[in-house]
């Protein structure tokens, strides 16, 4: 995001805060960034991670983007998973630093039930980089997979009713997450294709796009 600056640079905290904002009061957070390298701490409550968003703002884009990488080196922040969990990337989907496998880290987030989220930031009539330019749909194919969902930002925040929309659309998602409960009358003997369909008028279902089969094995007793 090194071509970013003043209000645009902005847009990418306030939808941070907009993350944070939006999760159950009494949830874990953290913060990471990555520019060249990635810096984290440990899960804390809501108001101290606020705390360092505030003091994070005074950073300038600076480096490469090692945006997967950093993914993936967030994992090691979930000791173990709750329903819930989730990842927020803020980002122009630029990643230019590192050599992760993207399917293999979507396949991992599945595994462990954590989402992917994205706010992904444009700048219109820019001569962005191949990276750049690709980042937008790797991105948005990799939070899918996990089934999060993607929010695209331009140059100026929404206002009026947009803004009210993306803000319900933030809080709906993070705040009151749902478990599909699936079951089918015989086991496939080779992956196949589900398709999960509600009746429930404006409702629209995300979910994992990879769904692995869960066995469960009956107690045996001697006799």
């Amino acid at each position: 995001m090194a071509q970013f600056s003043g209000a645009e640079w902005e847009n990418g905290w306030t939808a941070a805060e907009l993350a944070l904002d939006a999760l159950p009061q009494q949830s874990q957070a953290a913060l990471l960034t990555f520019g060249g390298d990635v810096r984290f701490a440990a899960f804390d409550s809501k108001p101290a991670v606020g705390q360092a968003l505030l003091a994070a703002k005074n950073m300038k884009p600076h480096g490469r983007t090692p945006l997967f990488a950093a993914v993936e080196q967030s994992l090691r922040l979930f000791d173990t998973t709750q329903f819930g969990d989730a990842i927020f990337i803020v980002s122009d989907g630029g990643d230019n630093l590192g050599a992760v496998n993207r399917k293999a880290l979507s396949n991992e987030l599945i595994k462990r039930g954590i989402r992917a989220f994205a706010f992904l930031m444009y700048l219109p009539n820019e001569a962005f980089t191949p990276e750049e330019r690709q980042g937008g749909p790797d991105v948005a194919d990799f939070v899918k997979a996990t089934g999060g969902s993607i929010w695209a930002l331009g140059a100026k925040w929404p206002s009026g009713k947009e803004n009210s929309e993306l803000v319900t659309a933030v809080r709906n998602q993070i705040g009151t997450p749902y478990r599909l409960d699936i079951a089918l009358q015989t086991s496939p003997a080779k992956p196949a294709k589900l398709q999960i369909i509600t009746t429930a008028r404006g409702v629209e279902l995300e979910y994992p796009q990879r769904i692995e089969t869960c066995w469960s094995a009956l107690p045996t007793t001697n006799p």
